[in-house]
């Protein structure tokens, strides 16, 4: 008899729901997996090691994740933990338990476990029906975060920062330049420059925690019009638009960076972010959008030279096209947990004290850029802020995108939100009419690096 799915339809070929089952009882875990497939036909995936059940979780068709308590030298919460750290949106955990105890079941409800179960006179139907309730439950938040989603675009947000998007800030930077009269206003560039080590120590969970504070700190901090967005995986972007000197603009850097120098508490963690401001004016330094934020990425190799944490650009006669962005995805490796399963207390070391650079030069990238670089490149690309689309006309769809830098051999693109792009695609430049065949070369977050062909 064919299976059934959760309204009663008949399914071909496909189970009703695919459970990942982490259990160090070889005879349990297969007793568990057969009596699951015979009385609800879940696909069970058998895992006895933690290894093995973040490596099924990462191909991405697991609806549910069983784990037990006691698995010898570890324990499901810190496994849990550990599980959320490299996937942002983990399916739902049930934990299952021999022990009973009321202690263990608050602990698992705090750790933000879907359910909790005993093995102790196992009702099999009860597991399957918090397992059913469990998915059906992270569908409708999924359904719900999709339309939060779809508002966000429509506003131009970021999701990650809640700061504007790309796509926003390139548009008001645009209309600032032609539209001003040459009245004065400044850019900021914000970098984390230590986001790989904090991904590195605690995940892309708690990285994407920290950068959503450091935006927040940043709202805080903005006055009249002033806007802020997100400008790419590690940087933020400040536009200034009142009219400011020079000493206005290095005042409001310094405190910006005295704020952002704070520690981060997340739980039981504490993390010390390691933030570069880099400033420049308009229309003193630069004239176009290009070289304002090309001016504003100098001042940061500046202060990265002075062991500074903010720097004010000037006048540079070095090309854009002389810098060329850099990216690769970054390797994770598992936090730190005690014995009891909850993460020890992980900290990255803080900056040197603050100081002020007393301007940008031309410099090559520096070290810490070095360690987010992916590709090998034949040609250094030019650094640009424009807009594009993706097509894929067999799908019959089109997404906006923001070209971050470009050579005539490939490109980097932003997405105002998470996009999952085909292998390839055709890239068009708003404005120019230019059509390139790209194809997908890698992707961190919302951003992908392509081969143009």
């Amino acid at each position: 008899m064919k299976p059934l799915n959760l309204k009663g339809v008949l399914v071909a070929d496909r189970p009703v729901c695919k459970v990942a089952v982490l259990d160090d009882d070889a005879l349990f875990l297969k007793f568990l997996a057969a009596r699951l497939w015979q009385v609800a036909q879940f696909d069970v995936v058998e895992c006895s090691t933690d290894t093995e059940l973040t490596d099924a979780v990462a191909n991405g068709d697991v609806d549910c994740v069983l784990l037990d308590y006691d698995l010898g030298l570890n324990n499901g919460i810190a496994v849990s933990e550990r599980l959320r750290s490299f996937h942002a949106n983990p399916p739902p955990i049930i934990l299952i338990t021999g022990g009973g105890s009321e202690r263990t079941a608050v602990k698992a409800f705090r750790s933000g476990f879907a359910d909790y179960c005993s093995k102790r006179n196992l009702n099999i139907q009860e597991l399957v029906t918090s397992i059913r309730e469990a998915i059906a439950r992270r569908r409708e938040e999924r359904a719900q975060s999709e339309q939060v989603l779809e508002l966000k675009r429509m506003l131009e947000i970021d999701e990650e920062t809640g700061l504007h998007s790309t796509r926003y800030i390139s548009r008001s930077l645009d209309e600032l330049t032609s539209a001003r009269g040459g009245a004065e206003f400044a850019v900021a560039l914000v970098e984390l420059s230590n986001l790989p080590e904090i991904v590195r120590l605690v995940g892309h969970a708690m990285a994407n925690t920290v950068m959503h504070t450091l935006a927040g700190r940043i709202k805080q901090s903005l006055r009249g019009t002033d806007v802020a967005g997100r400008y790419d995986t590690n940087t933020m972007i400040l536009l200034l638009k009142d009219a400011r000197s020079q000493s206005e603009v290095e005042a409001d850097g310094r405190q910006l960076a005295e704020i952002l120098a704070s520690p981060v508490k997340i739980g039981r963690s504490t993390i010390h972010p390691r933030t570069i401001v880099g400033a420049a004016l308009y229309p003193q330094v630069a004239e176009t959008p290009d070289e304002i934020v090309f001016a504003c990425r100098e001042a940061i190799e500046e202060a990265q030279r002075e062991g500074a944490v903010c720097a004010l650009a000037r006048k540079s006669e070095r090309p854009v096209e002389a810098a060329a962005d850099s990216i690769k995805p970054v390797s994770v490796a598992p936090p730190a947990a005690s014995e009891d399963g909850v993460q020890l207390n992980v900290s990255v070391a803080p900056p040197a004290a603050p100081a002020m650079a007393a301007g940008a030069a031309a410099s090559e990238p520096q070290a810490a850029d070095a360690d987010l670089a992916a590709e090998r490149r034949g040609e250094r690309r030019q650094r640009v802020l424009k807009r594009a689309k993706v097509m894929v006309p067999e799908r019959g769809y089109l997404v906006d995108c923001v070209v971050r830098n470009l050579s005539p051999n490939g490109a980097r693109l932003r997405f105002d939100a998470y996009f999952a792009p085909p292998e390839k695609f055709v890239l068009e430049i708003i404005g120019t009419g230019e059509r390139r065949n790209a194809e997908l070369r890698w992707q961190i977050g919302n951003e992908i690096g392509v081969e143009l062909v």
